[in-house]
């Protein structure tokens, strides 16, 4: 899509239309390939350990991070111990950190994050060297087919017009609407519009397996973490009610995130949107403590996922409160997606070990 769900345009949007007719083509068939040789094993690497995926169709949000971290806490919950691979992103290999593996450790203390571009390499060293997991959550791992999977999670959003996008560039596509065929459990996130939800359903079910669970999840805030002055604290959410707020949004689908906050009853002076793990420098850091002076803001609202990013509350915002919301996550029906993760679990131990 060329649009946001907010509909804002993004800067690439122009490049788009003009290459996007003729490379979309090109693109398409180098992925073809790529997915016949998967499906007949070619390249495809096994771990000692079951993998369950989570992934998309599309690049950009869909809520990938709160489900991985629903799906955890389920798993702990039922005394399956998990662990989380992900590829990172310009993440140093020798700290294995990153702003996505930051937020997940904070979240999950006690569930191991593997950082590594090579996720097989990292699962392999990470049970060699006397690491322990009962299943490995493998995060945004749909197009990384090298690595065997057990079980293929599926986030389509359901405000994104995924059944309707083209392949990147055209469009968000990574691949075609089609393949979610691959998928055992399909989930629409961002599911509060319940006709639009029912509408991308229907149409994504032509393409689906007999038998694949369907589920639909929404997002709600619970509350506020905030960073005043050196402490932490809680608020609830309606403490943002009235206030001036300006906002710092590098997420890749904001407008879930916006059309919360508005709900919040705030007054958003100005909102700062940075690309998807771009880096906050200094200069920026002090336009925005800037802006929010010029504004009689007090309050800077991000992301966790953001407020990870930074490392912290940013030296320049130090006379500024600096808050995130807190997310919970409602799957429906979560007892039938929990029921078929377990199941692939059960039937990937009881299988041959891989050669």
């Amino acid at each position: 899509m060329s649009r946001h769900g907010d509909g804002t345009t993004r800067p690439h949007d122009t490049l788009r239309k003009i290459i996007g007719p003729f490379a979309a083509p090109l693109y398409g068939a180098v992925v073809a390939r790529r997915n016949r040789r998967f499906d007949r094993g070619i390249g495809v690497k096994r771990v000692p350990v079951p993998v369950v995926s989570v992934g998309n169709l599309t690049v950009g949000g869909t809520g990938k991070t709160p489900f991985v971290m629903w799906l955890c806490r389920e798993l702990v919950a039922r005394r399956i111990s998990p662990a989380i691979a992900m590829r990172g992103y310009k993440s140093e290999l020798s700290s294995g950190r990153s702003d996505e593996a930051e937020e997940y450790r904070a979240a999950l203390p006690g569930v191991p994050v593997i950082v590594n571009p090579d996720r097989h390499a990292g699962i392999t060293g990470f049970i060699a060297g006397g690491g322990r997991a009962d299943v490995v959550v493998l995060d945004d791992g749909f197009q990384h087919r090298q690595l065997h999977r057990d079980l293929d999670v599926v986030l389509v959003d359901a405000q994104a017009g995924t059944p309707d996008d083209r392949l990147l560039p055209a469009g968000d596509l990574r691949e075609p609407v089609r393949n979610i065929a691959r998928a055992g459990i399909v989930v629409l996130t961002h599911a509060d519009n319940a006709a639009e939800t029912g509408r991308v359903e229907r149409e994504l079910g032509l393409f689906l397996r007999s038998g694949v669970v369907v589920a639909r999840s929404t997002h709600r805030w619970t509350d506020i973490a905030v960073s005043d002055a050196g402490n932490e604290l809680s608020w609830r959410v309606q403490a943002l009610r009235g206030k001036h707020v300006v906002v710092v949004c590098g997420i890749a689908r904001p407008y879930g995130f916006l059309r919360s906050l508005d709900e919040t009853g705030c007054r958003v002076q100005r909102v700062f949107g940075l690309r998807d793990h771009e880096p906050l420098s200094e200069a920026f850091a002090e336009r925005i403590f800037a802006t929010a002076v010029a504004t009689r803001s007090q309050i800077v609202v991000t992301t966790q996922k953001d407020f990870a990013r930074f490392g912290g509350v940013p030296p320049a915002w130090s006379k500024l409160t600096v808050v995130r919301p807190r997310l919970s996550l409602e799957v429906q029906p979560s007892e039938a997606v929990l029921t078929r993760v377990t199941e692939a679990i059960t039937s990937a131990k009881a299988a041959p070990p891989p050669a």
